[in-house]
């Protein structure tokens, strides 16, 4: 027989409150992540009832202003969740209803790394383009890996472009280092170049046709050197760059195309990886 005593009853009407509040914390903890999935829901309409969501970012580097941009996803505007698997993707200018870019993507249920808007200028046709730099795998001692994309398509007009890195020599005059074949105008698809450390790291910058291997000439007919050069930071081994086409007044060192003088500016993507 079991003997009831008052500390046995007592104890039992603790154990009774301590299970009443445990139950009570755990419905109402499950009624604020109801809640939780019910404001999403009815933030996201597009949406259907049950799905495998993912969540997914894009980075507006664009001269547009963050207020103007819009993103649309299967014709309705986006809001945090899309669903995992292919999905249209619409970048517009909501002040202006100008579609920037439209794009078909696979989203992946666990995606992590943001996509960027990329369009640094409105004459520049827009890409959608990742970091890829952050994932690529570092080079053997002594050397980084560099890309480029041109998109100065006045000034350098060719669909395929051969970057040359020059150095100083001990004369201190101007000579090829090396040369990187091929270069096009997309960054999402471009291949990263292994290059060779330099003594200083200072490469300035000259350009070949790539189907005739001419050199690019200035106003005054020797080979275009850019003004600007690229420098290679040593704590870092991979290197993002972009050709932009400033204008400038008359000047027999540019660039002489359309009665226009361009300038070519290297500009790096990703600073820190």
């Amino acid at each position: 027989m079991i003997e009831v005593t008052a500390v046995t009853l007592l104890l039992l009407s603790i154990n009774r409150k301590k299970m009443f509040k445990t139950i009570t914390y755990y419905l109402i903890s499950l009624s604020f992540i109801t809640l939780f999935i019910s404001a999403c829901k009815k933030q996201e309409p597009y949406l259907p009832n049950s799905g495998n969501y993912a969540t997914v970012q894009f980075i507006n580097n664009s001269n547009i202003s963050t207020l103007d941009f819009g993103i649309k996803y299967n014709g309705e505007p986006m809001g945090r969740l899309v669903l995992a698997g292919p999905g249209t993707f619409t970048f517009y200018n909501k002040t202006t209803g100008e579609i920037l870019l439209e794009k078909k993507l696979d989203i992946k249920a666990n995606e992590t790394e943001p996509w960027y808007f990329f369009q640094p200028d409105p004459t520049i046709e827009p890409q959608l383009i990742k970091n890829t730099q952050a994932n690529e795998p570092a080079p053997e001692a002594g050397y980084f890996k560099i890309k480029f994309a041109n998109l100065s398509k006045n000034a350098l007009p060719y669909t395929a472009l051969d970057v040359v890195l020059n150095y100083y020599d001990e004369n201190g005059m101007i000579a090829p280092y090396d040369t990187l074949k091929s270069v096009g105008s997309q960054l999402d698809t471009a291949g990263y170049y292994l290059v060779k450390e330099s003594a200083d790291g200072f490469f300035p910058l000259s350009f070949l046709d790539h189907e005739t291997q001419q050199p690019v000439l200035d106003k005054a007919g020797n080979t275009y050197i850019a003004q600007l050069g690229i420098y290679i930071d040593p704590s870092k081994d991979v290197f993002t760059f972009y050709f932009t086409e400033p204008e400038y007044d008359e000047y027999d060192g540019y660039i002489f195309r359309n009665n226009k003088y361009y300038d070519i500016y290297p500009v790096e993507l990703f600073t820190t990886n």
